[in-house]
């Protein structure tokens, strides 16, 4: 399997695009309630965050979780069989 293209805005006016696309509404950045995203903290620093990565030829956050969603409930992989979906 080859390994994703990596994304990275290329100035402030993709990058403002990007969060407004991905950030905006993801659980892991919400200013409200003091919650930071620390790949867009990276990605400020300059650094290449690797959830950030070109997918269909789109920019795209793999670690996105949608805000208008309740997050899912972390499960045990050792004892995934024992509940059933």
């Amino acid at each position: 399997m080859t390994k994703p293209r990596p994304y990275m805005p290329s100035n402030g006016t993709e990058g403002d695009w990007f969060e407004s696309q991905w950030c905006a509404d993801c659980h892991h950045d919400d200013y409200d309630n003091d919650v930071y995203c620390a790949l867009l903290s990276k990605a400020h620093c300059g650094d290449q965050p690797d959830e950030w990565i070109y997918r269909d030829d789109k920019p795209t956050c793999t670690a996105f979780r949608d805000a208008s969603k309740p997050m899912p409930i972390p499960r045990c992989p050792d004892t995934l069989e024992m509940f059933p979906e």
